[in-house]
């Protein structure tokens, strides 16, 4: 029987933060490269916070809008727009081997609190699964715990989208908080490469990776990490 893979997008299309008029959602390269790295080795699911469409980043449509997101974006609609609602994943931990976070801003309005999502993390993380994430998307580990009741980051080595790229991109403007401080707060070792660099950090369940650039490497680590 292959081994299973849960899938989070973010269920935000818009900012939160008074005043900012600006859509967000995932980002394209952020599902599509780890979700090809895994399709064939492992069985996929996707969900959301709300069901049904996920919104995806118009902004993403950019500069990393490459051959290989596009062809996805075009052929695989329905792993998007058909999603379950995270909440139906709850109490299922142990029919899956790892849930995987994709990033975009989204993350950062609405996985960063969700109820449903913050239980499914503490549950997949104490039937010891992978808990993966790439550049946002790791804000939802934010308040996750151990089965001890400590930050599930506290102490752990862990990356994600770095304050020094927010800036270079200008888009901590949008943002109430950003990822890196945020998990400095909690004690984590975050582990910050150059702007725009591969990187991967691994630490025993955790796989987290920085940006864009990192995601289909997330995925194969993913792979590695299930031995498939």
């Amino acid at each position: 029987m292959s081994k299973r893979v849960l899938v989070i997008l973010t269920s935000a299309d818009r900012y939160y933060k008074p005043r900012i008029k600006r859509e967000t959602g995932w980002y394209s390269v952020e599902l599509s490269h780890p979700w090809n790295k895994m399709e064939g080795r492992v069985e996929l699911e996707v969900a959301s916070p709300k069901g049904g469409v996920a919104p995806l980043d118009p902004y993403s449509l950019g500069s990393a809008y490459d051959a290989e997101s596009q062809h996805f974006l075009k052929n695989k609609r329905s792993i998007w727009e058909n999603t379950q609602p995270i909440r139906n994943y709850l109490g299922r931990a142990k029919e899956f081997a790892a849930v995987f976070y994709a990033g975009g801003q989204g993350p950062m309005m609405d996985l960063v609190g969700d109820g449903d999502s913050i239980k499914l993390i503490n549950e997949f993380y104490a039937a010891g699964n992978i808990v993966a994430a790439v550049c946002h998307g790791p804000i939802a580990f934010v308040h996750a715990e151990t089965p001890e009741g400590r930050p599930l980051v506290e102490g752990r080595r862990v990356t994600g989208y770095t304050n020094a790229e927010e800036t270079r991109d200008a888009t901590d403007k949008y943002l109430s908080f950003l990822l890196e401080t945020e998990f400095v707060a909690l004690g984590a070792k975050f582990i910050a490469a150059r702007p725009s660099s591969t990187n991967v950090v691994v630490d025993g369940q955790l796989i987290t990776g920085q940006n864009p650039e990192s995601a289909g490497a997330v995925g194969e680590a993913i792979c590695e990490a299930l031995g498939v």
